[in-house]
């Protein structure tokens, strides 16, 4: 029988380990899915989920090296997606106001083109129904 001071003082110690030096983790421990740390990462868990999952990382060191790995991706996405948002070049901008008053000036030709033949729809109507047989 084991005295006080022979325990062992990790349970972790007497775990098997992984050709890496990894301790597996107990299956009985806490687990998180991905779907739930990238939840919780984005604000779009519900109150008790997001609490449940902090419960989990004040034990689980390895799920908050998880978690912190999460939040180091969305940065570089950020940074990779949000690099384009310099303005404008002069040139390109000259020509993007161009475009946009030619749009403007087709789409009052348009519509003024769709009143002229609803007006000429409307008279020929009339003008059909008021010569009578």
């Amino acid at each position: 029988m084991l005295g006080a001071m022979d325990r062992p003082r990790s349970v972790a110690l007497l775990r098997p380990r992984s050709p890496d030096g990894a301790v597996p983790h107990d299956p009985r421990e806490p687990q998180l899915s991905d779907a739930k740390l990238q939840g919780f990462v984005d604000g779009a868990l519900t109150v008790k989920e997001r609490l449940e999952v902090e419960d989990v990382l004040a034990i689980r060191p390895d799920i908050q090296q998880r978690l912190d790995a999460y939040r180091s991706q969305i940065v570089a996405l950020n940074a990779a997606f949000n690099a384009g948002e310099e303005p404008l070049p002069l040139e390109l901008a000259a020509l993007s106001l161009r475009l946009r008053r030619r749009l403007a000036a087709c789409r009052v030709t348009m519509m003024l083109g769709f009143v002229a033949t609803v007006a000429i729809l409307l008279l020929s109507a009339e003008l059909m129904f008021s010569a009578g047989p």
